[in-house]
């Protein structure tokens, strides 16, 4: 993570931050407050901070391009991408300096981080996993980091 984002955010686009949930490799991920809609969000937060950065920028890009595509109850729904611009004119044209991916929030548990679920619980969460991967393949999408810590697990029965 850049050094621009090592302070925890208060807001981001209008969004009032609930609770940090995690880092990623160059991102914060928030649950976030939705005034309008009244609803809470997850929102990932990456800040550029030099040119190097613009790849975490174009690969959130990249998420919400294809990700707003798909829509199933295995794949967590993109709700909205917000850019703000530094330079340009007006706010037309200049270099993306902060970039916001607002999802679905999801109560739940990486699958990376349960004991040794089940083999019935195995089954269930392979079955529900490969439907959504194969929503995607239907759509020409490869998902090319799936792990179990992307594999988000409510409660368990």
């Amino acid at each position: 993570m850049n050094g621009a984002q090592k302070k925890l955010a208060r807001e981001l686009f209008g969004f009032r931050v609930h609770k940090h949930l995690g880092d990623g490799a160059q991102s914060r991920v928030y649950s976030v407050w939705e005034p309008k809609s009244h609803q809470l969000w997850a929102a990932k937060h990456v800040m550029l901070e030099d040119e190097k950065d613009q790849r975490w920028v174009d690969q959130v890009q990249l998420e919400y391009d294809i990700g707003s595509k798909l829509k199933h109850p295995a794949i967590r729904a993109i709700h909205l991408l917000k850019k703000e611009r530094s330079g340009g004119f007006g706010g037309i044209g200049g270099k993306v300096k902060e970039v916001v991916l607002f999802m679905e929030l999801i109560d739940a548990t990486p699958l990376s981080d349960i004991p040794r679920p089940s083999m019935d619980i195995c089954i269930d969460l392979f079955r529900q996993v490969a439907e959504g991967m194969q929503h995607g393949h239907a759509r020409g999408v490869i998902h090319r980091e799936h792990k179990p810590s992307h594999v988000l697990v409510g409660a368990l029965r």
